[in-house]
């Protein structure tokens, strides 16, 4: 009588029947064996019971703990794609600019006679630290006194060359060395006023600069040397008196400005 559902009495213990071993081979069906029913049948309030303890809903799971998962940040690596806008100190060390267009003036010495004078570079960067570069200047009037009387002379020329530099941070430098074509007039002065005449010449510059990149500007400063292939004599026309042989040497320091075209960093350029 205590024991409940389907459970049978067995040495006065109330348990569950063992079900029945199937020995027959796998291949035949057999039917299932029913449990065999109790010896007396529960009554209406333990069946009740059992069906209420199984509909009964399932305990809710445990709620999943919320776990914030930060991503690492990402290491950022200095380049064009992250210069600020308008940032003055934009520069590319592997490639500071494509195109260069500058102008500049200078003091220019020839011995004891001084003059000032103005020029304008353009130059291609081709590699990191190689360009091509072509320049053109001309210098103001100097005056050289010759055996009688005095000379003045102007020097024009244009050059054609290579220039290796590197860029540190804002700060670049680069040092060129350009053969040159020269053209210089003279005119008379005192003996023979308003006779002149010019010579074509050849010269060799070396020129140093040093400057500052600030975005497509560049302000710098530069030191050049010069030296004529061959001696420039000052005469005019046919003058009997001997003439004046000018230095081969001049000596110039200047300033300039250059406006770089293909700055990294700015529409998409290299």
């Amino acid at each position: 009588m205590e024991c409940k559902g389907v459970r049978i009495c067995e040495n006065s213990r109330c348990v569950y029947p063992s079900p029945a071993v199937d020995t027959r081979p796998p291949a035949e069906v057999v039917a299932p064996v029913p449990p065999p029913h109790p010896a007396n049948p529960p009554d209406a309030s333990s069946l009740a019971a059992a069906s209420a303890s199984a509909a009964a809903p399932l305990p809710p799971a445990p709620a999943a703990v919320a776990v914030d998962v930060v991503a690492a940040p990402k290491e950022v690596v200095p380049g064009p794609s992250h210069v600020a806008a308008g940032d003055p100190w934009a520069h590319q060390p592997s490639r500071p600019f494509l195109v260069e267009v500058s102008g500049f003036g200078f003091e220019i010495h020839n011995g004891k006679a001084a003059a000032l004078g103005a020029g304008l570079q353009i130059a291609y960067r081709f590699s990191r630290w190689l360009a091509l570069g072509a320049r053109i200047e001309g210098t103001g009037e100097r005056e050289q006194a010759m055996v009688r009387g005095r000379a003045a002379y102007r020097l024009y020329d244009f050059g054609l060359g290579l220039s290796v530099g590197e860029t540190v941070g804002p700060l670049f430098a680069d040092l060129s060395l350009l053969p040159e074509l020269t053209w210089l007039a003279v005119e008379g002065r005192d003996l023979n006023p308003g006779k002149s005449v010019t010579r074509w010449g050849a010269a060799a510059d070396v020129r140093l600069r040093l400057g500052l990149m600030l975005g497509r500007l560049c302000p710098y400063v530069f030191a050049a040397a010069s030296y004529a292939f061959r001696a420039e004599r000052l005469t005019v026309d046919d003058s009997p008196y001997p003439s004046t042989t000018l230095p081969r040497g001049n000596v110039s320091l200047g300033l300039g400005l250059a406006y770089l075209v293909g700055v990294p960093g700015a529409n998409g350029a290299n």
